[in-house]
C-alpha cells in the first residue's frame, strides 16, 4: 500500500470523482426510463406515429444501457481504487478512454450532420400532415414562417446534445487524469 501525501489527495478525487460519475450514470439511466415511459399510448396525443415511437424506444433503451454500463464503469473505478489494483485501474482507464471516444465521436458527428438533420426536420415538418394538423390548431392562421421557427425550436436540441456529449468527454479526460496519476503515485 502506498502512502503520502499527494498519493491521498489524488485517491481521495478519484473517488469523489467516481461518486460524480454514479450520479450521472444513474441520472441517465433515469432519463432513458423516462423517455421510455412517456411513449404516448393510442388516443393520448394527437400525433400517432411508429416510427417516432421506435426512435424513441431506442433512444430510452441506448440511455440505459449507457447509463449502466457508466455505472458499472465507476464501481469498478472506485473498487480499484480502494484496494490499489492496477489491473482494475487499468481497465478502469481503457473504459473510461472508450466512453470518451464514443462521447466525443458522437458530438462530432451530430456537429457534421446537422444540415442533414435540419433538411430531414423541415422534410418531416412539412409532409406530417399529423404535425401540421396540431400546429394548425394551436395557431389557426400557421404559415410558412411558423414551421421554419418550429424547426429552428427543433434543431436547437442536436446542438445541445452535441455540446454535452463533447464536454462529458471532457469530464472523462479529467477522470483519465486521476486514474493514471494515482497509478503513477508513490
Amino acid at each position: 500500500m502506498r502512502t503520502g501525501l499527494c498519493h491521498t489527495r489524488v485517491k481521495y478525487l478519484l473517488l469523489a470523482f467516481n461518486f460524480l460519475l454514479w450520479l450521472h450514470g444513474m441520472a441517465i439511466v433515469g432519463f432513458g426510463i423516462w423517455i421510455l415511459v412517456s411513449i404516448p399510448e393510442e388516443g393520448y396525443t394527437e400525433i400517432k406515429d411508429d416510427e417516432v415511437d421506435e426512435v424513441l424506444k431506442i433512444v430510452g433503451g441506448t440511455l440505459i444501457a449507457g447509463g449502466c454500463a457508466i455505472v458499472i464503469v465507476g464501481i469498478i473505478g472506485c473498487h480499484g481504487t480502494i484496494k490499489e489494483n492496477p489491473c482494475r485501474l487499468l481497465g478502469y482507464s481503457i473504459s473510461l478512454f472508450i466512453i470518451f471516444a464514443g462521447l466525443l465521436g458522437t458530438g462530432v458527428v451530430i456537429i457534421i450532420k446537422k444540415d442533414k438533420i435540419e433538411s430531414k426536420v423541415k422534410e418531416t415538418l412539412k409532409t406530417n400532415s399529423s404535425i401540421l394538423t396540431v400546429l394548425r390548431k394551436k395557431c389557426p392562421n400557421a404559415t410558412e414562417d411558423d414551421v421554419t421557427a418550429c424547426t429552428a425550436t427543433i434543431m436547437r436540441y442536436p446542438t445541445i446534445v452535441a455540446g454535452l456529449s463533447i464536454g462529458f468527454a471532457q469530464v472523462m479526460i479529467l477522470g483519465l487524469v486521476f486514474s493514471l496519476s494515482f497509478h503513477c503515485t508513490k
